[in-house]
């Protein structure tokens, strides 16, 4: 399985609820799971610093072929602003 990410991000591939693999993106933002057994119930989530989570659900794994998904789009968190405090 091949998807679209951001360098040094962490992606864990679930089924059943339980984490069946764990990768990093390449430079180009792409990650790759091998050795998947094939199923309909998988889940992907999706993780980097600075950012929102992101998780997919329902995606299928078919034996003897490779899939390509759209690209992920995680978004990053607002950086809060850190405001003066005053004590009397």
């Amino acid at each position: 399985m091949r998807a679209t990410a951001w360098p040094a991000q962490l992606s864990g591939f679930f089924c059943e609820d339980k984490l069946c693999g764990e990768t990093k993106t390449d430079a180009q933002g792409e990650f790759i799971f091998f050795n998947l057994q094939p199923g309909d119930d998988y889940a992907i989530h999706v993780t980097r610093a600075g950012y929102y989570p992101w998780q997919g659900t329902d995606y299928t794994v078919l034996a003897g072929y490779d899939a390509t998904y759209r690209p992920v789009v995680i978004r990053r968190r607002a950086k809060l602003s850190r405001a003066a405090n005053t004590v009397r």
